[in-house]
This record gives C-alpha cells, structure tokens and sequence, in this order.
C-alpha cells in the first residue's frame, strides 16, 4: 500500500509541461503539491512526451519471464525444472501427474 496518496491524471499532465518548460524537479513539485520523488518519477517517464507514459500499469505482466527468451532457454528451463520439481516456484505447469 502506497504511503501517500496516488497521483492524479491532472496532476501527472501538469507535471510533464512543467518538466518540458525546464523547471527543476524541486520546483514542480511545489508547483504540483507533491514529494520531489515523484516529481522527478513522472517527469523521467514522460520524457518523451507520450500521453500513454501517465498511465501506470496495474496488475500482472501480460506475458511471462520466459515469453521473450529464445526457445532453447524455455526448453532447458523446463527440462531442469521437471528434473527437479522442488526447485524454484511450484506451479501446475509443471507438475508429472
């Protein structure tokens, strides 16, 4: 749970114009109301100036850890991981029943 309250949509597009125009990140968070870590957290991820950096992802990735590793590594991992069940994780992927 968060320590402090989460930062609006408003809030997140005032502090990239302010980051654009050059202000410190101790200034816009004045400007904004909010702690300079988070100044400069939004300020970083809108650096690009794309809108869809405001949006914080919520919940699990879409794919997994393995998804973007070449096939060779997936097949080992799973190679080893039936070789040895209680390593790592347990999951019903992997399970021999």
């Amino acid at each position: 749970m968060p320590a402090t309250r989460p930062t609006t949509i408003q809030q997140r597009q005032e502090i990239m114009q302010l980051a654009q125009t050059g202000l410190s990140h101790q200034a816009i968070a004045q400007d904004v109301g909010v702690s300079v870590w988070t100044a400069r957290k939004w300020a970083r991820r809108t650096r690009s100036g794309d809108l869809a950096a405001l949006v914080s992802p919520v919940g699990r990735p879409v794919t997994g850890s393995l998804a973007d590793s070449p096939p060779l590594v997936r097949y080992l991992a799973l190679r080893l991981k039936r070789q040895h069940p209680t390593w790592g994780a347990a999951s019903g992927l992997f399970s021999s029943t």
